[in-house]
């Protein structure tokens, strides 16, 4: 089997031509894809016992369906040196795609009972399911970075509904496209510095505004960020900002009333 990196997997969900869908997706493949040594794709699918109305799987079938994933997972990767990168969840059935040597051979799958496998392989040597199917479109992938970095600060003890001023970066290739772009950004209220470049010839336009994080008001921002800096080929880089711990407001002293005079 081949040597892994060390995964990454994260889930995110979408819109597909036939409903809504539910992807696991190794990000870390990403920085390997496509691996010479693995041109062919095994797709190995499943119905669901129980589906939702909408296609997606059941709390219910939860357990039994990471059972039978293990399970595949575990074969392909021990008998065929498969490569495992990612599940489909959609219309009633799971996925799951490996890469896998090209003389390797179709493993058997025992032991998924009550399910049955559905099992084919094809070449893909530029692994573009991987890449145009499994990978996540750039308004999903920064759903799926906010979740991390959130998750992170609530560690630390931020108190995310608490406002704050928070620092973006974009990148662009023109000059002409970073100007654009930080002219849009500035109508939006955010605060524009000077154009720079970042010393690989591409042109850094750094912003900020107050915003809070909290109940998915960062996903807001990072679309509306998105939608202007894609609409002139660029590349956002993504935010940060000082942690914002709970204020304890200190009560001013109270002096005590002065006492009834006395004679």
């Amino acid at each position: 089997m081949a040597e892994r990196w060390q995964p990454g997997f994260d889930v995110y969900s979408a819109e597909v031509v036939d409903g809504r869908a539910v992807f696991l997706v190794d990000l870390a493949a990403a920085d390997h894809a496509p691996l010479p040594s693995h041109p062919v794709r095994l797709d190995v699918a499943i119905e669901l016992l129980r589906p939702r109305p909408d296609g997606l799987r059941a709390d219910d079938e939860a357990d039994a369906l990471y059972a039978v994933e293990d399970r595949v997972v575990q074969l392909v990767e021990s008998s065929a040196g498969g490569l495992y990168v990612g599940r489909v969840t959609a219309g009633g059935r799971v996925r799951f795609v490996f890469y896998l040597p090209a003389d390797a051979a179709v493993p058997a799958l025992d032991g998924l009972a009550p399910y049955l496998a559905e099992v084919g392989a094809q070449p893909d040597e530029d692994w573009s399911f991987f890449l145009d199917i499994l990978m996540p479109g750039p308004y999903s992938l920064r759903e799926m970075q906010n979740r991390r970095v959130l998750a992170r600060m609530q560690e630390l003890g931020d108190q995310l509904d608490l406002p704050r001023e928070i620092d973006h970066l974009a990148l662009f290739e023109e000059l002409e496209q970073a100007a654009r772009a930080a002219a849009t950004l500035r109508r939006h209220g955010f605060r524009v510095d000077d154009l720079e470049s970042d010393g690989e010839g591409r042109v850094e336009v750094q912003f900020h505004r107050v915003d809070h994080c909290a109940g998915g008001r960062i996903d807001e921002v990072s679309q509306e960020i998105l939608d202007i800096v894609l609409a002139e080929d660029g590349e956002y880089d993504g935010w940060g900002a000082a942690l914002v711990e709970e204020v304890e407001v200190e009560k001013p002293a109270i002096k005590p009333m002065p006492g009834p005079e006395t004679e």
